[in-house]
């Protein structure tokens, strides 16, 4: 008597294997539903946005800058490292600054 193994998993059907996900409709709806039952929210959404969009922005200049080092020391040339560097450590700063604000509880927020 021969027993057969198999290493396969079973067969399953496609939507088995998937989530169930929110339409962008039904997210929009239930974004703005949320943002109505909390006072002054949406200037609240729109200031996370603005900050965390900008924190975003000078979190990509630092890798910029970084090769802007790298090009300056491969070409060997006689330019200043100077205002790269300063450049680099206030993207960091700033990428700091404008995205901790976002993460963290305000004392004018009201929390949900």
């Amino acid at each position: 008597m021969s027993q057969s193994t198999s290493t396969s998993a079973p067969a399953k059907s496609d939507t088995a294997l998937r989530f169930p996900l929110a339409t962008p409709g039904q997210v929009r709806r239930e974004v703005a539903r949320e943002l109505g039952r909390i006072p002054h929210a949406k200037l609240w959404f729109l200031l996370a946005l603005v900050l965390l969009g900008l924190g975003a922005y000078a979190g990509v200049l630092i890798p910029q800058l970084m090769g802007r080092i790298v090009d300056l020391v491969l070409d060997d040339a006689q330019h200043s490292l100077w205002p790269i560097g300063a450049g680099l450590i206030s993207a960091a700063i700033a990428g700091a600054v404008l995205s901790a604000p976002a993460s963290t509880s305000w004392h004018g927020c009201p929390s949900a």
